[in-house]
């Protein structure tokens, strides 16, 4: 089938060291059908939760993107998209940056509000303690209504990040006692016509699935149609990794497409 990688990052990235064009190409050799960056913009500091001005310099980010385009063009398709953190908690700048004439609008929750990103806060490979972990998660549920309810994205990425970062310590940690607010949030996304992604990531470091597959089974009940692949890759050698077992776990629960957004239209690609 043709695969499309739509979580990709760059070195606009803080925490990726890899130029777009190297991963442009690199995906080319891979023989995928197309990638669509989507570079970090964090409204706010992953290491401070405090408002970062620096976080989108758009001429810049463009200008990179065409070199890379031009470099793989008749190899591959490139796309130009963007992953914002934080907005929800800024909706003006966050809206303001999404009409920046992106292909792609992916929402992520890296943090709650006032907090630094989880990344930050689990360094260790915990969060805090059990007791505070879950009073997080349950913020972090809520955090996720926010932002569906504010809607002006795509794609909603990578729910259950921070269980990436209670592993292996405290792997009986899940979003399921949340369930009745995530059924909301998937509804709301269902009317609104956002996709929910199967990162892939978490094939590939042994994490939890984000999202967990209670949450692909429910997405597909409440009637959820577009779900995207994304890889999160930071490094050429995983873009496109864990497609596969995602195609098939995204088979298993009755999806019969994936989909691919180009000028934020979503289109299907079978499975």
């Amino acid at each position: 089938m043709k695969y499309y990688d739509q979580h990709l990052h760059s070195d606009i990235s803080d925490d990726c060291h890899v130029p777009m064009a190297e991963m442009a190409l690199a995906a080319a050799e891979l023989g995928i059908s197309g990638v669509t960056f989507t570079d970090h913009c964090d409204i706010e500091h992953y290491e401070t939760g405090e408002i970062d001005p620096d976080c989108y310099d758009g001429p810049a980010r463009r200008a990179v993107y065409e070199e890379a385009k031009e470099r793989a063009k008749g190899r591959l398709e490139v796309l130009f998209g963007i992953e914002i953190g934080s907005a929800n908690h800024h909706p003006e700048v966050a809206a303001r940056i999404a009409a920046d004439g992106f292909d792609l609008v992916v929402a992520s929750v890296h943090n709650l509000a006032g907090l630094p990103d989880f990344y930050s806060l689990g360094r260790d490979g915990k969060l805090a303690d059990r007791v505070e972990d879950v009073r997080m998660l349950e913020r972090y549920a809520l955090e996720h209504l926010q932002l569906a309810k504010q809607g002006g994205f795509d794609v909603m990425a990578h729910i259950g990040y921070p269980l990436r970062y209670t592993e292996p310590d405290q792997p009986g940690l899940t979003l399921e006692p949340f369930r009745d607010v995530f059924a909301e949030v998937l509804r709301i996304m269902t009317e609104k016509g956002i996709a929910l992604e199967l990162n892939t990531s978490s094939f590939r470091y042994g994490m939890q699935c984000t999202p967990e597959p209670w949450l692909l089974r429910l997405y597909a009940d409440l009637g959820g149609e577009l779900v995207t692949l994304g890889s999160d890759a930071h490094e050429p050698h995983l873009i496109a990794s864990g497609f596969d077992e995602g195609a098939d776990m995204l088979r298993a629960f009755g999806f019969k497409n994936i989909t691919r957004f180009i000028n934020r239209k979503p289109e299907f690609v079978g499975l």
